[in-house]
């Protein structure tokens, strides 16, 4: 078997289409323009530094909250991108690292309500980004559904977790963000 490398734009392309697959068998689909950032997104994620905070050298996990409160100190452009980097990593650790909440004091919800937050913020800044009219705010409406989506995507890519997640889906379904 041929291994075969990515690159960044056949990287999105892969995320693409295997979130366009599995979005066109949910009962509510996201919107194709989501599937299109979320793919953006998942390539950008690949990079091990976009989930950690790099100091001496050494990678810390990123503190979200601290993150998003330091955002109001900002320039309204500093703001825009802390607020995305939050907004962002939020939906990767509950969508695609969800097992590693586990650990964690602050459950799901917490990091479920700092990523919808900080979508709405977002929307309040940008109301019509990438020209589709309250872009962020339908990223936070959606954002449950964007969690099973990741979390779908990656019980195809790790077949040994797929039971695992399945078990995780109705819970995260039932919990009130």
């Amino acid at each position: 078997m041929v291994n075969k490398i990515f690159t960044t734009k056949d990287l999105s392309s892969y995320f693409f289409n295997e979130l366009e697959r599995i979005n066109s068998k949910q009962a509510m689909p996201l919107h194709t323009h989501v599937i299109h950032y979320c793919s953006d997104m998942l390539s950008e994620y690949a990079l091990i530094n976009k989930l950690f905070d790099e100091k001496e050298d050494k990678y810390h996990e990123r503190i979200l909250g601290l993150s998003l409160l330091s955002a109001s100190n900002f320039d309204l452009k500093s703001r825009f991108k802390k607020l995305k980097e939050v907004a962002d990593t939020s939906l990767m650790l509950c969508g695609y690292f969800v097992e590693s909440l586990d650990k964690k004091i602050l459950g799901i919800n917490y990091y479920k309500k700092i990523g919808i937050f900080s979508y709405l913020e977002l929307d309040k800044i940008s109301p019509e980004y990438r020209d589709q009219p309250s872009f962020f705010k339908n990223m936070a409406q959606t954002y449950d559904f964007i969690i099973n989506t990741f979390q779908l995507l990656k019980a195809t890519q790790s077949p040994q977790d797929s039971a695992d997640i399945l078990k995780i889906l109705p819970s995260i379904n039932n919990s009130q963000s």
